[in-house]
């Protein structure tokens, strides 16, 4: 005898509220994911008024910042992807953005969108341009003060974002390509130059670099430039030449 098939109500429900239609179907190849950050890109691109080129663009960025994530150590949700994915979109293509305007259509600070750009930019390679340099100086920082908790004068850390600003600016041919890694070997050549508290191999961690190569080169090449350390950083210049 052929079973009786007992008819399961919460399971049509369930079917009928997941009809399937071309729209929402993954496309051969493409993982749910993928095709779930498009669907936030569509939205956010028609908040903020952004054509299709773009839309399409960030849809590429985004699907392999999700495919680059899954085999590293830092997570990243289909928001964050798109979110991402749009700006590289829209700075690979000349077409001007504001991330303010983007932070306040997805509900966020601005810095909170150069903290994730910082932490994408570790697995993943950003267009170029896409954050300046000198935004990551404040993120390293912290990220140093974090670390060295208590065994660091402020007034010292100060100086050196101030100093590494100077660097950065005057010597922009002389780091990495990617703006996260140009930061850090800026701060490290800043703080070499001055007094050496903190040290490549801390600032090389907070970044997730390694303290060898061509990390090393670009600090000896901003060390050797003519941009002097800020005037109140002397004390700590005297001080260190002494200690040597």
């Amino acid at each position: 005898m052929v079973p009786k098939i007992k008819h399961n109500e919460k399971l049509q429900s369930h079917l009928n509220r997941t009809k399937l239609n071309v729209g929402t179907l993954p496309l051969e190849g493409k993982d749910r994911s993928g095709v779930e950050a498009s669907n936030v890109i569509e939205t956010l691109c028609f908040r903020l008024a952004l054509p299709k080129p773009i839309k399409e663009r960030a849809v590429v960025h985004a699907q392999k910042i999700l495919k680059a994530a899954r085999g590293a150590p830092h997570r990243v949700t289909l928001n964050e992807s798109a979110v991402a994915g749009i700006i590289c979109a829209c700075r690979e293509s000349g077409h001007p953005y504001s991330l303010k305007e983007i932070a306040k259509t997805v509900g966020v600070e601005p810095n909170d969108v150069y903290r994730l750009l910082a932490r994408i930019s570790r697995f993943y390679r950003l267009p170029h341009g896409v954050v300046p340099p000198e935004q990551y100086i404040r993120f390293i920082s912290a990220r140093v003060s974090a670390r060295l908790r208590g065994e660091i004068d402020p007034h010292y850390l100060s100086l050196t974002e101030r100093y590494a600003y100077s660097l950065l600016r005057r010597g922009r041919r002389l780091v990495s390509a990617s703006p996260l890694h140009a930061a850090a070997e800026a701060f490290a050549a800043a703080d070499e130059r001055m007094a050496d508290k903190i040290g490549r191999e801390t600032v090389a961690k907070v970044v997730g670099a390694v303290p060898n190569g061509s990390f090393v080169k670009n600090i000896k090449r901003l060390k050797n430039s003519q941009v002097p350390p800020p005037l109140e950083a002397i004390d700590y210049v005297i001080q260190a030449f002494w200690e040597d």
